[in-house]
């Protein structure tokens, strides 16, 4: 009898021990920072002018756990003084697969900019977000806009880029998405 109690009270412990290691697995520790674009990426010709300072008011919605943001601007623009662009990101974790979502719809929805949702501009990619949305067009003074959107599940990476052809072009900026893409996928966010 005293066996069979040992026996039955080692599988429960084993049987507890599994479960919490499962639902470890499942509670990923994610650093919303590793999906920053990296600044050696973009070269000398572009300086790190701003981090964590939020342009938009997502981060104040309820369902953001957190968020990371880095802005760059061209060096050119500083013998100048003309505006010559800027790169920005915004990263956001929210609390479940909805609440991301809901973040990726709503830049959409309060866009003013009208050239992100003309058809023309969208610009065809692989990729392996659960929602994705990038747009490039030629905008104002020879100056190209380019824009991203992507959700990963509760992850929502909103990238936004101003620029001439002699800072940046459309290619580099192509090249930053796929950065994005190729990072989520090391760091578990979809399955390479």
């Amino acid at each position: 009898m005293k066996k069979k109690k040992v026996i039955i009270i080692v599988t429960v412990a084993l049987l507890l021990l599994l479960l919490l290691c499962c639902w470890l697995s499942y509670l990923k520790v994610f650093d919303v920072k590793a999906l920053l674009i990296q600044d050696e990426f973009l070269g000398d010709r572009w300086k790190l002018v701003e981090t964590d300072f939020l342009r938009s008011n997502y981060a104040q919605m309820q369902t953001v756990e957190e968020f990371t943001t880095k802005k760059y601007a061209p060096v050119s623009s500083e013998r100048t003084s003309s505006y010559r662009g800027l790169i920005y990101q915004e990263v956001f974790k929210t609390k479940d697969a909805y609440a991301g979502r809901v973040l990726f719809v709503r830049p959409i929805i309060d866009s003013d900019q009208e050239w992100v949702e003309k058809e023309e501009n969208f610009v065809e990619m692989e990729h392996h977000a659960d929602e994705w949305y990038l747009s490039c067009a030629n905008i104002h003074q020879g100056r190209r806009n380019c824009s991203l959107i992507a959700r990963y599940t509760d992850i929502v990476v909103f990238l936004k880029a101003s620029f001439c052809p002699e800072d940046f072009s459309q290619e580099e900026f192509l090249d930053l998405v796929k950065f994005i893409d190729e990072t989520a996928g090391e760091l578990g966010l979809y399955e390479p």
